[in-house]
């Protein structure tokens, strides 16, 4: 299953035409792009263990997703779905 709103997530461009808010766009975009750093510091350690830097960035991508995650809950915007998990 995709996001509704996958172009504008991936190509990180906010469209003011479009029939949601532009701050949900903006914090959508800052989550999905936050998804993907996440996993891609995860790949990182599978392929060469755990080890600093990367395992430390990891973490913080995790706390950079739950603020975000927080802010969806709090301001009633629609969570993007995580393709890359």
């Amino acid at each position: 299953m995709q996001n509704h709103d996958e172009l504008m997530l991936r190509t990180q461009r906010i469209d003011p035409r479009a029939p949601y808010p532009v701050v949900h766009q903006a914090v959508r975009i800052a989550l999905y792009d936050e998804y993907a750093a996440r996993s891609f510091y995860a790949r990182v350690i599978e392929a060469f263990g755990e080890r600093p830097p990367f395992a430390n960035i990891l973490r913080s991508e995790g706390q950079h997703v739950a603020a975000l995650l927080g802010l969806c809950e709090r301001f009633g915007i629609p969570r993007p779905l995580d393709p890359f998990a």
